[in-house]
Parts: C-alpha cells; sequence; structure tokens
C-alpha cells in the first residue's frame, strides 16, 4: 500500500484531477479508495452531473502525508521536492514548509529564490542579520546594499533575557564571527546548537556557502598578487565593494595594492606617523610599511604558516622593496653609475627571507615534524631556485620515516649543501640503495628509493629502466625472483 500511496501523492503533484479513473491508473482498487476515504486521506466530492456517477471526483486531504512524502525527496530528488512545497505553498500559508522551501533553495544555489522567500520570513534583528548574510552570497538590489553598508554589529546582535545566557553568548558570537568575515569559526560555533532545529539548518548552510564563496575570492586574490596583477587586484576588489562590505584583509589588499600601484607611478614615499602600531594594520595605518612587513613574518613564522600564501606579506613586501629601491635612487646620481650597479634590494629581502625559512626547516626536522615541514621545504627550494629537488627531499623524509627517523643525518647534510649551493646529484647511490632494499625484502623503502632514481632525469641524470625492473618493484611479484636481480637492468 505504501508504494501506492505514493503514486497517489505523485498525481496529487501532477495536478491532474483525481478521479475514479485516474486513481485506478495508479493501480488503486475500489477498497483501497474506500480504505482512503475512511482513513480521511481522500474526500467525494458531491455529484454535480450524471457524468460524475461514471468517474467519481474526489479532494486530497492528507497534506501531513505529501509533507513527510517530500521531506523522503529532499535528498534524493531535491528538484521535486522543492516542487512540491511550492505548489503547497500556492494555497496554505505554512511557516514550517516556507522554512523547508527556503533550506532547499539554498541547497541548490536557488539564491534569487531564497532571498524573495526570506524577505516575507524574517523581521528584526534577524531581518538584518540575514540581509548581511545575503549581501555576502549574491548581489542585491540597490537600495538593500545601502542598508547593509550601514549596518554596524550591534544592529545584528541579540539582547533577549528569555533566552539562556550560554545559548546566547554561542549566539552572538556566530554573529560577531560572520560580521568580522570569520565564516568558517561561525560554522564551528554552530556545532554547539541543535541540529534538528530548521532555523539553525539554513544558518549553517548559509555560512557553509557564504564560505565557500569567501576561499574562492580568497584563493582568486591571492592568485592575481602572486602574478603581480595589481591593476586587476583593484578592480576586483572595488567591483566587490559596490555590492557588499569587504572583509578587513580584502580591505587592506585594497588599500596597499594601491599603495603600492602609487609607489610605481609617482616614486613618492608617505612620511610615517609616529603612533602606536600595536598590529600590522595600525603600522599600515601609520604608513609603517617595513615594521608591517616585520609584524606579519612574525606571524607566519608563529603560526608556521607560509609567507608565499599570505597576501598581505607579499603586498608589504613588495611596497618595501620599491621604497628601498626609491631611498637608494634618491642617493645615487645615475649620471655617474650604470643602473645594472644598482643594489638589487628583493635579492636582499628574499635572502633573509630564506635564512630564516631554512633555519625554520632545519629546526623541525630536528623535532621530528617531518609531515609539518613538506610545505615550508617546497617554499624554501622555489625561493632557492632548487624546485627540482622536490620528489628527492620528500623521497627521503619518507625513508626516513620507515627507518624509524635514524637517518635525518642524511637528509640535513644533504639540505645544508643546498643552502650552500654545494650538493652534487649521485644517482649511483641511489641504485646501490635500491638493491640492498630488495636483498633485504624492504619492499617499500625500494619502491620509494625507486622512484628517486625515476625521477633522476628531473637533476640530469638519465637511467633507463627496463622491464624486469619495474615489474619486480611490484610486491606480489617478489619471491624466489628478487635474487636474480643483477645492476645489468641499469643503464646509467
Amino acid at each position: 500500500m505504501l508504494d501506492k500511496l505514493n503514486k497517489l501523492y505523485e498525481l496529487v503533484l501532477s495536478d491532474k484531477e483525481l478521479t475514479s479513473k485516474s486513481l485506478k491508473g495508479i493501480g488503486l482498487n475500489n477498497k483501497n479508495i474506500n480504505l482512503l476515504i475512511k482513513n480521511e486521506v481522500l474526500e467525494k466530492v458531491k455529484i454535480k452531473n450524471i457524468l460524475d456517477i461514471f468517474n467519481r471526483r474526489y479532494n486530497f486531504k492528507n497534506l501531513d502525508g505529501l509533507i513527510s512524502y517530500l521531506k523522503t525527496l529532499e535528498d534524493i530528488d531535491s528538484k521535486k521536492a522543492i516542487a512540491g512545497y511550492e505548489k503547497i505553498l500556492e494555497n496554505n500559508e505554512d511557516k514550517i514548509i516556507s522554512l523547508k522551501l527556503l533550506l532547499l533553495y539554498l541547497k541548490n544555489n536557488e539564491y534569487d529564490k531564497a532571498f524573495k522567500l526570506f524577505l516575507n520570513l524574517y523581521n528584526n534583528l534577524d531581518y538584518n542579520f540575514y540581509l548581511y548574510l545575503f549581501s555576502m552570497l549574491t548581489k542585491l538590489d540597490d537600495s538593500y546594499i545601502a542598508r547593509v553598508k550601514n549596518f554596524k554589529y550591534k544592529d545584528y546582535e541579540i539582547n533577549d533575557n528569555t533566552i539562556d545566557d550560554s545559548v546566547l553568548d554561542i549566539l552572538n558570537n556566530i554573529r560577531l564571527s560572520a560580521y568580522k568575515h570569520k565564516f568558517h569559526d561561525a560554522i564551528l560555533l554552530m556545532n554547539n546548537l541543535n541540529k534538528d532545529n530548521i532555523s539553525n539548518q539554513i544558518l549553517l548552510v548559509l555560512l557553509e556557502k557564504i564560505n565557500e564563496i569567501d576561499s574562492i575570492n580568497k584563493n582568486n586574490d591571492l592568485t592575481l598578487v602572486k602574478n603581480k596583477q595589481y591593476k586587476r587586484v583593484v578592480e576586483v576588489l572595488e567591483e566587490r565593494n559596490r555590492w557588499r562590505n569587504l572583509g578587513i584583509i580584502e580591505n587592506y589588499t585594497l588599500i596597499l595594492t594601491k599603495k603600492l600601484l602609487e609607489l610605481k607611478e609617482n616614486h613618492l614615499i608617505d612620511e610615517i606617523d609616529n603612533k602606536d602600531s600595536n598590529t600590522v594594520f595600525d603600522a599600515i595605518n601609520n604608513k609603517d610599511y617595513k615594521l608591517a612587513l616585520n609584524i606579519i613574518e612574525k606571524y607566519c613564522r608563529d603560526r608556521k604558516s607560509l609567507r608565499s600564501d599570505n597576501i598581505l606579506f607579499l603586498l608589504l613586501r613588495e611596497i618595501v622593496i620599491e621604497i628601498e629601491l626609491i631611498e637608494k635612487a634618491d642617493m645615487i646620481d645615475l649620471n655617474d653609475i650604470e643602473l645594472e650597479e644598482l643594489p638589487d634590494v628583493e635579492e636582499t629581502i628574499n635572502d633573509e627571507t630564506k635564512n630564516q625559512l631554512f633555519e625554520q626547516i632545519i629546526g623541525m626536522i630536528k623535532e621530528n615534524k617531518l609531515c609539518e615541514v613538506k610545505k615550508y621545504i617546497k617554499e624554501w627550494l622555489d625561493l632557492i631556485g632548487r624546485g627540482e629537488y622536490e620528489f628527492l627531499i620528500f623521497d627521503l623524509i619518507n625513508i626516513i620515516k620507515l627507518e624509524s627517523y635514524n637517518s635525518i643525518d642524511k637528509l640535513l647534510d644533504i639540505l645544508n649543501k643546498l643552502n650552500e649551493n654545494n650538493y652534487h646529484y649521485r644517482l649511483g647511490e641511489y641504485i646501490i640503495k635500491f638493491y640492498e632494499a630488495l636483498n633485504n625484502k624492504e619492499i617499500n623503502k625500494a619502491r620509494i628509493y625507486l622512484d628517486i632514481i625515476k625521477n633522476s632525469d628531473k637533476l640530469g641524470c638519465e637511467c633507463r629502466l627496463t622491464g624486469p625492473i619495474e615489474m619486480l618493484v611490484e610486491e606480489e611479484k617478489y619471491g624466489k625472483k628478487y635474487k636474480k636481480i643483477r645492476k645489468n637492468y641499469w643503464d646509467y
């Protein structure tokens, strides 16, 4: 009977008239129809003419059953569920159904429909806060944009004596985090609220969607800065600022990019304001860009984050380079010196960065932080122009793990020689270690050494692998055959 009920719900949603003929068309017989009438799922329509006797018409009465059916469709066929809820709301005003529909609109990225529905559901502080969230999600009409841009945190804060203090703190911390564009923090705070509550579900999806868009924007902004497309950075951020407020990082990215372009064009250095600079933002406001760079470098070191992925660091470094070039140029009579004799300020700053990063890497390796150190090694190799050695270093780290951290000295020796530009790669050494690993039946280690050998062409060493060697590296192929391996399988 459940299957027939579901077919009835489908018939109701199809807008087809409920008649004896259409009901029997979905497999219901007279007994089924009478049972549905008894259970108040259907009711007979009063006969108006003689034709109704032969094809009786019915009204559908079980709205709760239809809603339950639509709920089962939310995850497997959300489009059909949306259409069903929309149909119900055509003839019924139901806030719960409206909230369910709003949630489905958001999940399916139908933000314009979600916003129109939101306007009829929320008011007061909730209206202000959710209007702000929608402004982060989609472009609103100018009248809404003007309103959102004037909002302050107090316009979102909840002051309600009827709510438990601990819950009230969570709700306001979520709003404060969202106001500061810390959407990931707001999402984490949502874990402290009732996940079955439909309003909480809507808020969580909103925050997740905004966080996803925010992450994409941050990556795009960073890519533009890394590619030194500074004019495009300004265009993108100013356009974004036209339809919603910028976050603090976005705002200072715009300020610093404009300053960098101004320095490149006018070659005029701002006078530093002699005010306290407790944060990087204070230092930027005071035009003390060298101090701001030092602060952001310390921030990255303390949090063991990559400077090359910090957009403020990249912009401040370029600004400091530009300022020092202007200062050097002011001290030099360009008529008496060849251009190529000018000091390379960027190289000086990069040297400091490389040295600090190298010391951090060595320290982390000695502390056996081999998983965490990889991203810093990659950045350092790129800085010293030795990115082709990445595979070798990472493979050696994997070998160290297999050997219970007993061969760290070998890795440190290679890193030190690379740092001194004095490392000479010897392929034969790794071929010998490959065979030793095979003879010792250390299959995983053999695989790693094979990877080193196979990638040796990146370091200018050609090595031709023959079929038997590659075949024998697969663990299931080892057995008596491993004893037959000979070095004549290699040409190098």
